[in-house]
């Protein structure tokens, strides 16, 4: 009885083997549910990836100090509260910096192309700016005094109009207190920290912000550099230009602030010149 209960159960056992193995053969042979199975799988092994990457990015943030910000509040505070040490460059810059400019400019000109190339450097302290323009024959020095240009000749001092010396792009867009004007109408896109100590900031400025006039979605990209006191504006103007004037293609300027809160005071005008060139 005893043997032949157990081989009833062996029997039994054997047999329950075989509907699970004919069950699972039957689920492998079933085309669909084999790919729903799949795909299932697929999803899963998704989820991990995602959920490594993302550890693996914030992992990787926090070592290089990167900082990535979608403000789009139009505050240049942000550039200013990052950090102790470009807030102290932006407050003596202000008035006090040496500068050197690079303007590209590609102009449809009677169905050609034009390309120019306008170079501008300088000095600013207090009230007074130095401008110098170099062209392929001379340089030419000029000043700016409040609100007001000047040309140095060999008679003396005296006014100039401002187009004269920004003939082909105004100096709204070129002078260190307009640029400022333009970012405080700008949003940060994000900020690049680098172990050098390097930190670049890039700024979206809406085109529609400047011209209220346009209802497209151009932006102007505005890409603020410093390092070793240095600060450096990349700015690519040609959403912006294109549509103050017609034949400008491309206008992208390149400007770079040196010897910040160290320039020594310099004379323009003295007491008598100044009275000449008010009368």
């Amino acid at each position: 009885m005893s043997g032949s209960k157990n081989k009833n159960e062996l029997n039994k056992e054997n047999c329950s083997k075989t509907e699970q193995k004919s069950f699972f053969q039957r689920i492998m042979d079933d085309k669909k549910y084999s790919a729903k199975i799949q795909l299932i799988g697929y999803g899963v092994l998704v989820i991990v990836l995602i959920v490594y990457l993302n550890i693996a990015n914030m992992g990787r943030s926090s070592f290089s100090g990167n900082i990535i910000s979608d403000d789009v509040g139009g505050d240049n505070t942000i550039l200013e509260n990052t950090d102790t040490e470009s807030s102290n460059l932006l407050k003596e810059i202000h008035d006090n910096y040496q500068y050197d400019q690079h303007v590209t400019l590609k102009k449809n000109s009677s169905g050609f192309e034009e390309e120019f190339s306008l170079h501008y450097f300088g000095k600013s302290y207090d009230k007074n700016l130095e401008i110098n323009k170099e062209s392929a024959t001379e340089t030419q020095t000029y000043y700016k005094i409040d609100d007001r240009y000047y040309i140095k000749e060999d008679t003396g001092v005296v006014l100039t109009d401002v187009d004269v010396i920004y003939d082909l792009v105004g100096g709204e867009y070129l002078e260190f207190d307009d640029i400022q004007k333009l970012m405080e109408k700008a949003s940060l896109d994000h900020v690049t920290d680098y172990s050098s100590g390097k930190k670049e900031y890039v700024y979206h400025l809406k085109v529609k912000d400047v011209i209220l006039s346009y209802r497209g979605d151009d932006v102007v990209e505005m890409n603020v550099t410093i390092e070793n006191h240095i600060l450096m504006f990349e700015i690519d103007y040609s959403n912006l230009l294109k549509l103050v004037d017609d034949s400008i293609l491309e206008c992208k300027l390149e400007s770079i602030y040196t010897e910040i809160g160290k320039v020594e005071e310099f004379e323009v005008l003295n007491q008598e010149e100044e009275n000449t060139s008010l009368e």
